[in-house]
Protein backbone atom coordinates (compact mmCIF):
# COMPACT_ATOMS: atom_id res chain seq x y z
CA UNK A 1 0.00 0.00 0.00
CA UNK A 2 1.38 3.41 -0.98
CA UNK A 3 1.43 6.31 1.45
CA UNK A 4 -1.39 8.69 0.64
CA UNK A 5 0.32 11.79 2.01
CA UNK A 6 3.80 12.85 0.92
CA UNK A 7 4.52 14.18 4.43
CA UNK A 8 4.88 10.58 5.62
CA UNK A 9 7.69 9.97 3.14
CA UNK A 10 9.77 12.55 5.00
CA UNK A 11 12.67 11.45 7.22
CA UNK A 12 11.96 14.41 9.52
CA UNK A 13 9.99 13.04 12.47
CA UNK A 14 8.95 16.51 13.65
CA UNK A 15 7.47 17.28 10.23
CA UNK A 16 5.55 13.98 10.27
CA UNK A 17 3.83 15.04 13.52
CA UNK A 18 3.39 18.61 12.31
CA UNK A 19 5.66 20.26 14.88
CA UNK A 20 9.31 21.36 15.27
CA UNK A 21 12.44 20.47 17.24
CA UNK A 22 11.59 22.98 20.00
CA UNK A 23 8.29 21.28 20.83
CA UNK A 24 7.77 20.13 24.41
CA UNK A 25 6.48 16.76 25.59
CA UNK A 26 2.84 17.88 25.86
CA UNK A 27 2.76 19.43 22.39
CA UNK A 28 4.29 16.33 20.82
CA UNK A 29 1.62 14.16 22.47
CA UNK A 30 -1.10 16.58 21.33
CA UNK A 31 0.13 16.54 17.71
CA UNK A 32 0.33 12.75 17.80
CA UNK A 33 -3.31 12.40 18.92
CA UNK A 34 -4.40 14.87 16.25
CA UNK A 35 -2.62 12.85 13.56
CA UNK A 36 -4.16 9.58 14.80
CA UNK A 37 -7.61 11.12 14.57
CA UNK A 38 -6.81 12.35 11.08
CA UNK A 39 -5.35 8.99 10.01
CA UNK A 40 -7.04 6.25 12.08
CA UNK A 41 -5.07 2.97 11.97
CA UNK A 42 -7.91 0.81 10.65
CA UNK A 43 -8.28 3.05 7.59
CA UNK A 44 -4.67 4.20 7.14
CA UNK A 45 -2.40 1.43 8.48
CA UNK A 46 0.74 2.59 6.63
CA UNK A 47 0.36 6.23 7.64
CA UNK A 48 -0.42 5.23 11.23
CA UNK A 49 2.73 3.11 11.38
CA UNK A 50 4.85 6.12 10.35
CA UNK A 51 3.05 8.38 12.85
CA UNK A 52 3.51 5.85 15.65
CA UNK A 53 7.22 5.37 14.93
CA UNK A 54 7.77 9.14 14.94
CA UNK A 55 5.92 9.50 18.25
CA UNK A 56 7.72 6.55 19.89
CA UNK A 57 11.04 8.25 19.13
CA UNK A 58 10.13 11.81 20.06
CA UNK A 59 8.27 11.01 23.30
CA UNK A 60 11.37 9.28 24.72
CA UNK A 61 14.03 11.84 25.81
CA UNK A 62 16.88 9.40 25.15
CA UNK A 63 15.71 8.41 21.67
CA UNK A 64 14.86 12.00 20.83
CA UNK A 65 18.34 13.17 21.87
CA UNK A 66 19.91 10.51 19.65
CA UNK A 67 17.68 11.48 16.74
CA UNK A 68 18.45 15.20 17.15
CA UNK A 69 22.17 14.53 16.80
CA UNK A 70 21.67 13.35 13.21
CA UNK A 71 21.01 16.90 12.03
CA UNK A 72 23.69 18.60 14.15
CA UNK A 73 27.48 18.95 14.01
CA UNK A 74 27.55 17.96 10.32
CA UNK A 75 26.66 14.43 11.38
CA UNK A 76 30.04 13.96 13.09
CA UNK A 77 28.55 13.14 16.49
CA UNK A 78 26.26 10.51 14.95
CA UNK A 79 29.26 8.99 13.16
CA UNK A 80 31.15 8.70 16.45
CA UNK A 81 28.10 7.12 18.10
CA UNK A 82 27.56 4.52 15.38
CA UNK A 83 31.20 3.48 15.51
CA UNK A 84 31.03 3.36 19.31
CA UNK A 85 27.95 1.11 19.16
CA UNK A 86 29.78 -1.24 16.80
CA UNK A 87 32.71 -1.46 19.21
CA UNK A 88 30.32 -2.11 22.10
CA UNK A 89 28.76 -4.98 20.15
CA UNK A 90 32.25 -6.43 19.62
CA UNK A 91 33.20 -6.01 23.28
CA UNK A 92 35.88 -3.41 22.53
CA UNK A 93 35.13 -1.16 25.48
CA UNK A 94 38.13 1.18 25.40
CA UNK A 95 37.59 2.04 21.74
CA UNK A 96 33.87 2.65 22.36
CA UNK A 97 34.58 4.86 25.36
CA UNK A 98 37.08 6.94 23.36
CA UNK A 99 34.52 7.60 20.62
CA UNK A 100 31.77 8.45 23.10
CA UNK A 101 34.06 11.00 24.71
CA UNK A 102 34.72 12.47 21.26
CA UNK A 103 30.96 12.75 20.69
CA UNK A 104 30.54 14.33 24.15
CA UNK A 105 33.06 17.02 23.20
CA UNK A 106 30.52 18.12 20.58
CA UNK A 107 27.38 17.64 22.71
CA UNK A 108 28.34 17.39 26.38
CA UNK A 109 24.79 17.32 27.78
CA UNK A 110 23.20 15.04 25.22
CA UNK A 111 21.05 12.47 27.03
CA UNK A 112 21.63 9.72 24.48
CA UNK A 113 25.43 10.05 24.68
CA UNK A 114 25.31 10.00 28.48
CA UNK A 115 23.14 6.87 28.45
CA UNK A 116 25.65 5.08 26.22
CA UNK A 117 28.47 6.17 28.52
CA UNK A 118 26.53 4.70 31.45
CA UNK A 119 26.14 1.44 29.52
CA UNK A 120 29.90 1.33 28.91
CA UNK A 121 30.46 1.93 32.65
CA UNK A 122 28.39 -1.19 33.38
CA UNK A 123 30.37 -3.17 30.81
CA UNK A 124 33.58 -2.02 32.51
CA UNK A 125 32.22 -2.90 35.96
CA UNK A 126 32.72 0.70 37.11
CA UNK A 127 29.65 1.37 39.27
CA UNK A 128 31.04 4.67 40.59
CA UNK A 129 31.31 6.04 37.06
CA UNK A 130 27.81 4.73 36.33
CA UNK A 131 26.38 6.61 39.33
CA UNK A 132 28.25 9.79 38.40
CA UNK A 133 26.72 9.70 34.92
CA UNK A 134 23.22 9.16 36.30
CA UNK A 135 23.67 12.12 38.61
CA UNK A 136 24.27 14.20 35.47
CA UNK A 137 21.22 12.64 33.84
CA UNK A 138 19.01 13.44 36.85
CA UNK A 139 19.89 17.12 36.49
CA UNK A 140 19.20 17.17 32.74
CA UNK A 141 16.24 14.81 32.42
CA UNK A 142 12.68 16.20 32.26
CA UNK A 143 11.29 15.98 35.80
CA UNK A 144 7.90 14.81 34.56
CA UNK A 145 9.59 11.74 33.04
CA UNK A 146 11.67 10.65 36.02
CA UNK A 147 9.93 7.28 35.79
CA UNK A 148 11.53 6.69 32.39
CA UNK A 149 14.97 7.63 33.76
CA UNK A 150 14.70 5.07 36.56
CA UNK A 151 13.42 2.49 34.10
CA UNK A 152 16.53 2.98 31.94
CA UNK A 153 18.74 2.76 35.01
CA UNK A 154 17.33 -0.68 35.85
CA UNK A 155 17.62 -1.90 32.26
CA UNK A 156 21.32 -0.95 32.16
CA UNK A 157 22.06 -2.49 35.57
CA UNK A 158 20.45 -5.76 34.45
CA UNK A 159 23.05 -6.07 31.69
CA UNK A 160 25.47 -7.30 34.38
CA UNK A 161 24.49 -9.96 36.91
CA UNK A 162 26.75 -8.40 39.54
CA UNK A 163 24.34 -5.45 39.76
CA UNK A 164 21.11 -7.42 40.15
CA UNK A 165 20.67 -6.42 43.79
CA UNK A 166 21.26 -2.79 42.90
CA UNK A 167 18.66 -3.06 40.11
CA UNK A 168 16.21 -4.54 42.61
CA UNK A 169 16.72 -1.56 44.96
CA UNK A 170 15.99 0.86 42.12
CA UNK A 171 12.89 -1.20 41.26
CA UNK A 172 11.59 -0.86 44.82
CA UNK A 173 12.27 2.88 44.63
CA UNK A 174 10.15 3.02 41.47
CA UNK A 175 7.32 1.11 43.14
CA UNK A 176 7.15 3.70 45.93
CA UNK A 177 7.45 6.74 43.70
CA UNK A 178 5.17 5.54 40.90
CA UNK A 179 2.57 3.07 42.27
CA UNK A 180 0.28 3.91 39.34
CA UNK A 181 2.95 2.68 36.87
CA UNK A 182 3.16 -0.89 38.19
CA UNK A 183 1.44 -2.39 35.18
CA UNK A 184 4.03 -0.72 32.93
CA UNK A 185 6.91 -2.24 34.87
CA UNK A 186 6.33 -5.84 33.75
CA UNK A 187 9.52 -6.01 31.69
CA UNK A 188 11.81 -4.86 34.51
CA UNK A 189 10.10 -7.11 37.05
CA UNK A 190 10.77 -10.08 34.79
CA UNK A 191 14.37 -8.96 34.18
CA UNK A 192 15.13 -8.68 37.90
CA UNK A 193 13.33 -11.90 38.84
CA UNK A 194 15.01 -13.74 35.97
CA UNK A 195 18.51 -12.83 37.19
CA UNK A 196 17.55 -13.70 40.78
CA UNK A 197 16.15 -17.07 39.69
CA UNK A 198 12.75 -16.28 41.23
CA UNK A 199 10.72 -18.35 38.80
CA UNK A 200 7.48 -18.29 40.76
CA UNK A 201 7.46 -14.50 40.75
CA UNK A 202 8.05 -14.54 36.99
CA UNK A 203 5.14 -16.92 36.68
CA UNK A 204 2.86 -14.64 38.68
CA UNK A 205 3.70 -11.66 36.47
CA UNK A 206 3.41 -13.48 33.16
CA UNK A 207 0.35 -15.59 33.95
CA UNK A 208 -1.57 -12.49 35.03
CA UNK A 209 -0.60 -10.79 31.78
CA UNK A 210 -1.40 -13.77 29.55
CA UNK A 211 -4.75 -14.47 31.22
CA UNK A 212 -5.94 -10.95 30.44
CA UNK A 213 -5.15 -11.16 26.72
CA UNK A 214 -8.36 -10.50 24.88
CA UNK A 215 -7.28 -8.09 22.16
CA UNK A 216 -3.49 -8.50 21.84
CA UNK A 217 -1.57 -5.23 21.69
CA UNK A 218 2.13 -4.29 21.54
CA UNK A 219 2.70 -4.84 25.27
CA UNK A 220 1.09 -8.22 25.67
CA UNK A 221 2.61 -9.45 22.41
CA UNK A 222 6.04 -8.51 23.80
CA UNK A 223 5.24 -10.35 27.04
CA UNK A 224 4.10 -13.34 25.05
CA UNK A 225 7.50 -13.39 23.33
CA UNK A 226 9.22 -13.11 26.71
CA UNK A 227 7.17 -16.07 27.93
CA UNK A 228 8.32 -18.19 24.98
CA UNK A 229 11.95 -17.19 25.62
CA UNK A 230 11.67 -18.24 29.29
CA UNK A 231 10.09 -21.56 28.34
CA UNK A 232 13.13 -22.26 26.18
CA UNK A 233 15.55 -21.02 28.84
CA UNK A 234 14.23 -22.92 31.86
CA UNK A 235 13.61 -26.43 30.61
CA UNK A 236 13.13 -27.88 34.11
CA UNK A 237 10.95 -25.07 35.41
CA UNK A 238 7.96 -26.56 37.26
CA UNK A 239 5.64 -23.92 35.81
CA UNK A 240 6.73 -24.64 32.26
CA UNK A 241 3.71 -26.78 31.28
CA UNK A 242 1.24 -24.22 32.60
CA UNK A 243 3.01 -21.41 30.79
CA UNK A 244 3.04 -23.43 27.56
CA UNK A 245 -0.70 -23.98 27.91
CA UNK A 246 -1.28 -20.24 28.21
CA UNK A 247 0.96 -19.44 25.26
CA UNK A 248 -0.71 -22.12 23.13
CA UNK A 249 -4.03 -20.44 23.73
CA UNK A 250 -2.55 -17.10 22.76
CA UNK A 251 -0.93 -18.56 19.63
CA UNK A 252 -4.31 -20.00 18.62
CA UNK A 253 -5.91 -16.55 18.99
CA UNK A 254 -3.24 -15.01 16.81
CA UNK A 255 -3.50 -17.66 14.09
CA UNK A 256 -7.29 -17.16 13.94
CA UNK A 257 -6.80 -13.48 13.12
CA UNK A 258 -5.02 -13.06 9.77
CA UNK A 259 -4.28 -9.37 10.35
CA UNK A 260 -2.84 -10.01 13.81
CA UNK A 261 -0.89 -13.00 12.53
CA UNK A 262 0.63 -10.86 9.77
CA UNK A 263 1.53 -8.22 12.35
CA UNK A 264 3.30 -10.76 14.58
CA UNK A 265 5.25 -12.08 11.59
CA UNK A 266 6.20 -8.52 10.65
CA UNK A 267 7.48 -7.80 14.19
CA UNK A 268 9.45 -11.04 14.28
CA UNK A 269 10.96 -10.39 10.84
CA UNK A 270 12.10 -6.94 11.98
CA UNK A 271 13.70 -8.44 15.07
CA UNK A 272 15.33 -11.15 12.98
CA UNK A 273 16.94 -8.65 10.61
CA UNK A 274 18.27 -6.67 13.56
CA UNK A 275 19.75 -9.83 15.11
CA UNK A 276 21.23 -10.77 11.75
CA UNK A 277 22.92 -7.36 11.42
CA UNK A 278 24.59 -7.91 14.79
CA UNK A 279 25.50 -11.53 14.07
CA UNK A 280 23.44 -12.71 17.07
CA UNK A 281 22.89 -16.41 16.30
CA UNK A 282 21.03 -17.20 19.55
CA UNK A 283 18.50 -14.45 18.85
CA UNK A 284 18.09 -15.62 15.24
CA UNK A 285 17.44 -19.17 16.42
CA UNK A 286 14.86 -18.03 18.94
CA UNK A 287 13.05 -15.77 16.47
CA UNK A 288 13.04 -18.43 13.73
CA UNK A 289 11.51 -20.88 16.19
CA UNK A 290 8.79 -18.35 16.92
CA UNK A 291 8.16 -17.71 13.23
CA UNK A 292 7.61 -21.43 12.75
CA UNK A 293 4.64 -21.17 15.14
CA UNK A 294 2.89 -18.85 12.71
CA UNK A 295 4.23 -19.84 9.28
CA UNK A 296 4.24 -23.25 7.62
CA UNK A 297 7.28 -22.62 5.43
CA UNK A 298 9.85 -25.34 4.54
CA UNK A 299 12.47 -22.61 4.03
CA UNK A 300 12.12 -21.65 7.69
CA UNK A 301 12.88 -25.22 8.75
CA UNK A 302 16.00 -25.22 6.55
CA UNK A 303 17.07 -21.87 7.99
CA UNK A 304 16.52 -23.18 11.51
CA UNK A 305 18.72 -26.22 10.86
CA UNK A 306 21.47 -24.03 9.42
CA UNK A 307 21.31 -21.73 12.44
CA UNK A 308 21.56 -24.72 14.78
CA UNK A 309 24.68 -25.87 12.92
CA UNK A 310 26.04 -22.32 12.93
CA UNK A 311 25.69 -22.08 16.69
CA UNK A 312 27.50 -25.41 17.17
CA UNK A 313 30.38 -24.43 14.86
CA UNK A 314 30.64 -21.06 16.59
CA UNK A 315 31.15 -22.90 19.88
CA UNK A 316 33.86 -24.95 18.20
CA UNK A 317 35.56 -21.79 16.92
CA UNK A 318 35.65 -20.48 20.50
CA UNK A 319 37.34 -23.67 21.66
CA UNK A 320 39.71 -23.67 18.69
CA UNK A 321 40.97 -20.20 19.60
CA UNK A 322 42.33 -21.57 22.90
CA UNK A 323 43.68 -24.87 21.53
CA UNK A 324 47.54 -24.89 21.64
CA UNK A 325 47.66 -28.00 19.45
CA UNK A 326 45.91 -26.29 16.55
CA UNK A 327 48.25 -24.48 14.15
CA UNK A 328 47.60 -20.77 13.45
CA UNK A 329 46.99 -21.41 9.75
CA UNK A 330 44.25 -23.96 10.40
CA UNK A 331 42.58 -21.78 13.05
CA UNK A 332 42.54 -18.63 10.91
CA UNK A 333 41.52 -20.51 7.77
CA UNK A 334 38.68 -22.20 9.64
CA UNK A 335 37.55 -18.92 11.15
CA UNK A 336 37.43 -17.19 7.78
CA UNK A 337 35.59 -20.10 6.15
CA UNK A 338 33.02 -20.15 8.94
CA UNK A 339 32.32 -16.42 9.12
CA UNK A 340 32.07 -16.13 5.32
CA UNK A 341 29.55 -18.97 5.38
CA UNK A 342 27.52 -17.90 8.42
CA UNK A 343 27.59 -14.11 7.97
CA UNK A 344 27.61 -13.52 4.24
CA UNK A 345 26.91 -9.78 4.54
CA UNK A 346 29.56 -9.09 7.20
CA UNK A 347 33.34 -8.84 6.96
CA UNK A 348 35.06 -11.70 8.89
CA UNK A 349 37.44 -9.04 10.27
CA UNK A 350 34.43 -7.93 12.33
CA UNK A 351 34.83 -11.05 14.45
CA UNK A 352 38.52 -12.03 14.31
CA UNK A 353 41.79 -10.08 14.08
CA UNK A 354 43.35 -11.93 11.15
CA UNK A 355 47.13 -11.79 10.49
CA UNK A 356 48.39 -10.04 7.35
CA UNK A 357 49.07 -11.97 4.13
CA UNK A 358 52.79 -12.30 4.84
CA UNK A 359 52.18 -13.92 8.22
CA UNK A 360 49.50 -16.22 6.77
CA UNK A 361 51.91 -17.37 4.07
CA UNK A 362 54.49 -18.25 6.75
CA UNK A 363 51.81 -20.11 8.70
CA UNK A 364 50.79 -21.95 5.52
CA UNK A 365 54.33 -23.28 5.07
CA UNK A 366 54.29 -25.01 8.47
CA UNK A 367 53.27 -28.19 6.68
CA UNK A 368 53.84 -30.73 9.47
CA UNK A 369 51.96 -28.66 12.05
CA UNK A 370 49.11 -27.99 9.61
CA UNK A 371 48.72 -31.64 8.67
CA UNK A 372 48.59 -32.58 12.33
CA UNK A 373 46.07 -29.80 12.95
CA UNK A 374 43.75 -31.08 10.21
CA UNK A 375 43.80 -34.49 11.86
CA UNK A 376 42.98 -32.87 15.20
CA UNK A 377 40.21 -30.86 13.58
CA UNK A 378 38.55 -34.02 12.33
CA UNK A 379 38.68 -35.59 15.79
CA UNK A 380 37.95 -32.63 18.09
CA UNK A 381 35.91 -30.25 15.92
CA UNK A 382 33.75 -32.51 13.73
CA UNK A 383 31.22 -29.91 12.62
CA UNK A 384 33.92 -27.49 11.49
CA UNK A 385 35.64 -30.34 9.67
CA UNK A 386 32.53 -31.81 8.02
CA UNK A 387 31.09 -28.47 6.90
CA UNK A 388 34.29 -27.48 5.08
CA UNK A 389 35.63 -30.95 4.37
CA UNK A 390 36.72 -30.16 0.78
CA UNK A 391 38.90 -27.28 1.94
CA UNK A 392 40.54 -29.37 4.66
CA UNK A 393 41.18 -32.22 2.20
CA UNK A 394 42.93 -29.79 -0.15
CA UNK A 395 45.10 -28.40 2.64
CA UNK A 396 46.02 -31.89 3.86
CA UNK A 397 46.90 -33.01 0.31
CA UNK A 398 49.10 -29.94 -0.20
CA UNK A 399 50.89 -30.58 3.11
CA UNK A 400 51.56 -34.19 2.16
CA UNK A 401 53.08 -33.10 -1.15
CA UNK A 402 55.53 -30.85 0.71
CA UNK A 403 56.68 -33.46 3.26
CA UNK A 404 59.16 -36.27 2.71
CA UNK A 405 58.48 -39.92 3.53
CA UNK A 406 60.19 -39.75 6.92
CA UNK A 407 58.08 -36.80 7.99
CA UNK A 408 54.91 -38.42 6.70
CA UNK A 409 55.65 -41.60 8.60
CA UNK A 410 55.30 -39.66 11.84
CA UNK A 411 51.67 -39.00 10.92
CA UNK A 412 50.80 -42.33 9.29
CA UNK A 413 52.24 -44.67 11.95
CA UNK A 414 50.91 -44.24 15.48
CA UNK A 415 53.68 -43.75 18.04
CA UNK A 416 53.30 -44.75 21.66
CA UNK A 417 53.73 -41.66 23.79
CA UNK A 418 54.30 -42.25 27.49
CA UNK A 419 57.04 -42.01 30.10
CA UNK A 420 58.82 -45.19 28.91
CA UNK A 421 58.55 -44.63 25.14
CA UNK A 422 61.10 -43.10 22.79
CA UNK A 423 58.64 -40.47 21.59
CA UNK A 424 57.10 -37.27 22.88
CA UNK A 425 54.26 -35.05 21.71
CA UNK A 426 55.06 -31.42 20.92
CA UNK A 427 52.69 -28.51 21.65
CA UNK A 428 51.77 -28.55 17.96
CA UNK A 429 50.56 -32.15 18.31
CA UNK A 430 53.51 -33.64 16.40
CA UNK A 431 55.15 -36.86 17.64
CA UNK A 432 58.97 -36.76 17.60
CA UNK A 433 61.85 -38.78 19.01
CA UNK A 434 62.91 -37.87 22.54
CA UNK A 435 66.57 -38.62 22.10
CA UNK A 436 67.48 -37.85 18.54
CA UNK A 437 66.18 -35.44 15.97
CA UNK A 438 67.16 -36.07 12.35
CA UNK A 439 68.11 -33.22 10.05
CA UNK A 440 64.91 -33.75 8.08
CA UNK A 441 62.66 -34.41 11.10
CA UNK A 442 60.12 -31.83 12.28
CA UNK A 443 61.88 -29.35 14.54
CA UNK A 444 61.15 -30.04 18.25
CA UNK A 445 60.27 -26.36 18.74
CA UNK A 446 56.96 -27.01 17.00
CA UNK A 447 57.45 -24.57 14.12
CA UNK A 448 56.50 -27.20 11.55
CA UNK A 449 59.77 -26.68 9.67
CA UNK A 450 62.54 -29.21 9.18
CA UNK A 451 65.07 -29.32 12.02
CA UNK A 452 67.94 -28.39 9.66
CA UNK A 453 66.04 -25.27 8.50
CA UNK A 454 65.00 -24.20 11.98
CA UNK A 455 66.95 -24.83 15.18
CA UNK A 456 69.84 -27.04 14.05
CA UNK A 457 72.25 -24.16 13.36
CA UNK A 458 71.05 -21.78 16.07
Amino acid sequence: MKLKNSVFKSSNLYRILGTNSNAGEELIKQRYLEKVREFPPEENPEEFKVIREAYDTLKDPFKRSGYDLKTKYQGQASKFLQEALDYMDWGKIEEAEFLLNKAAELAADNLYILRLKAEVAVMKGDINLFNDIFEQLEELFPKKQEYLLLLNKIVLLLESEQYTKYANRVLKEMEKKFPDKKSEMTDVYIGVYDQQGKFNKIWNVLSNELKTFSEPDEDNIRHFLIAIALINKYEKWEKKDSLIALTESFIAKINEDQELRDYIIYVLDENYFEAEEHGDIKAQLYITELLMLFEDDPDLELEYKKLQLTEKILNEVDRMSADPKLSPYIFYTGSRLFFNWAYEELDPETFVDFPDKYAMQNFKEEYSANLQAVKRLKKKYPRMYDTFRNEWDKIAANCREQLNNRQLSLFEKPRKVDQDSDYKELASGQIVSKNKVGRNDPCPCGSGKKYKKCCLNK
